[in-house]
């Protein structure tokens, strides 16, 4: 079943299983930007819209995340990146000018 036309296929992407999927904020304490970006979705307040995807905050300095796949995001926080669990796929969204 997919979103424009739920009775009949049409190829498109399905709707995706938003349980299985994890809203990564990767942020820095004391970064003014990244409060702004954190205030703003809870004003959204995503619960309500997708009750079943997950939110996690990252703080980019901490000391496991050294050597970590994450630690490209180091110069550029804040970042808001979604991972599917079944794929382990990331996908960033574009960054926007504060």
């Amino acid at each position: 079943m997919c979103r424009c036309h739920p009775f009949t296929p049409c190829g498109c992407d399905p709707v995706p299983d938003w349980s299985l999927m994890i809203l990564l904020i990767f942020v820095r304490k004391g970064c003014c930007i990244c409060d702004a970006l954190k205030n703003n979705l809870k004003k959204i307040n995503l619960e309500n819209i997708y009750p079943d995807l997950k939110i996690q905050e990252i703080d980019i300095d901490r000391y496991d995340l050294y050597k970590d796949e994450y630690k490209k995001y180091d110069n550029e926080v804040p970042v808001i990146a979604l991972k599917n669990l079944s794929s382990n796929q990331l996908n960033e969204f574009p960054r926007v000018s504060p």
